[in-house]
């Protein structure tokens, strides 16, 4: 190890400088050091810099005061607080001070900071392009922790902000003023944040006694989004931008996994449904299914798989309002319109009387050929045969009720439709009665 201590140093200096008569230091003077072993090591001394030049042997270090500072001549390395360097520069502290502290005063114009660039050689002097990353703290935004990259050099903590810490805890990427606790924004492309999980590990753990799990605030939009965890469901709310979103727009059931669609609390979910959808809005339908293929379409199927349940206690479809039923499909296949179109049982019905003669009214009824018009039944444009709402409507007017169109191309020309209910069969078999009674008075005439 070569004995560059400070006498020698002290010495070798002063010894320079005599052999200079005007008393100033020679250019490039070398003065060779030797720790009694031959060891190729020098001190290079001269107006400009002073050079310690080393061996390249494992005991060719320079250390000061033991430990305090190491400059291994074999590894190409330094340490400080140790003489085993395992890096370019390595930093060592057994006791209570920190390893390393970076300050600039008050009134020095740069920032606390630490850059990482590339160059192309060792020898030249550094200029501020050759630094294109930077971590330090930008003392004129209130102290802010900054990693920044600019392409152009980064010679502030200010300079091309992308990741940002403030004083309290408050963490932004891409943005030097982070409006929460976690702000990341993008002001082009897609991906905001991306989570990605591996190996069937979780990507996102939000823990905390808090509920919210996520707030999204569009700006420029009059809605904003809250997604909700209260222990029981999983819950998206959406409001006006004024203030913290409250609408519920949906709810998820942790347990069993019951989902509620629209302003629903979590005990207004249906026990009896697995998802239950509530439109408080007028003139729009709570669930709309729109089959865009033209190949092979299909609509909406149902089945029990579980088993079999051919009765009529078990439903595949029911309609009705907050009072009744008005339409229903038992599992045997048995329909049940207004409480009374397949459903005959005397124990449902009251004020049970003989109907009035049918034959001469079902006469005045004219049977007609037709073909719907294109812009309102686009398919099957054959001929038909049947009644004319507005005919009939003139001989049984409690027969023909006046509807909104589901048809859009109707309901844009103003058409509401005339339906005719579907009470034909009782009628025509009392006509079919009464002509009976006539024959069988003819025949007994």
């Amino acid at each position: 190890m070569a004995d560059l201590n400070g006498t020698t140093i002290a010495a070798t200096y002063d010894c320079l400088l005599k052999l200079n008569d005007n008393g100033t230091m020679p250019t490039d003077t070398v003065e060779p050091v030797t720790d009694g072993r031959g060891t190729a090591s020098s001190l290079s001394l001269s107006a400009q810099r002073a050079s310690i030049n080393l061996g390249t042997d494992a005991g060719d270090d320079f250390i000061v005061d033991t430990t305090k500072l190491c400059v291994s001549g074999d590894a190409n390395a330094v340490g400080i607080g140790t003489i085993t360097p395992g890096s370019t520069l390595e930093l060592a502290n057994s006791g209570g001070q920190a390893c390393l502290a970076l300050y600039a005063f008050n009134s020095a114009s740069g920032d606390p900071l630490i850059k990482w660039g590339q160059r192309t050689d060792s020898t030249s002097d550094s200029v501020d392009g050759d630094f294109l990353w930077g971590m330090g703290v930008d003392k004129n935004d209130s102290h802010k922790f900054n990693i920044c990259y600019d392409a152009s050099g980064v010679t502030e903590a200010g300079d091309g902000e992308v990741l940002t810490i403030t004083t309290g805890g408050d963490v932004g990427l891409n943005t030097n003023a982070p409006n929460g606790e976690l702000d990341v924004y993008r002001s082009s492309g897609e991906t905001r944040a991306l989570i990605r999980s591996v190996n069937n590990i979780g990507g996102l753990t939000v823990q905390g006694t808090s509920s919210e799990i996520l707030f999204i605030d569009v700006s420029g939009s009059a809605q904003d989004a809250r997604i909700v965890c209260d222990g029981n469901d999983l819950i998206f709310k959406g409001g006006s931008d004024s203030g913290d979103p409250t609408t519920n727009l949906m709810h998820i059931q942790l347990s069993g996994g019951r989902i509620g669609i629209g302003d629903l609390v979590s005990a207004g979910v249906s026990s009896s449904a697995f998802v239950h959808i509530k439109d408080p809005v007028s003139g729009i339908y709570p669930l709309f299914i729109d089959k865009t293929t033209s190949v092979d379409p299909r609509g909406l199927y149902i089945t029990y798989s579980g088993g079999t349940f051919a009765t009529t206690s078990n439903w595949y479809a029911v309609m009705g309002d907050a009072s009744d039923e008005a339409f229903s499909i038992r599992s045997n296949g048995s329909v049940m319109a207004n409480g009374s179109a397949l459903s005959s049982d005397r124990d449902m019905k009251e004020n049970i009387v003989d109907a009035t003669p049918k034959l001469d009214d079902l006469l005045k009824l004219k049977v007609r050929n037709f073909n719907f018009k294109s812009k309102y039944v686009n398919k099957c444009q054959h001929k038909r045969i049947g009644f004319i709402a507005q005919e009939v409507e003139e001989v049984f007017p409690s027969l023909v009720s006046l509807e909104q169109s589901t048809n859009k191309s109707e309901q844009e020309a103003g058409i509401k439709r005339r339906e005719l209910k579907q009470v034909w069969e009782p009628m025509i078999i009392k006509a079919i009665q009464e002509l009976s009674a006539k024959v069988t008075a003819l025949e007994n005439a």
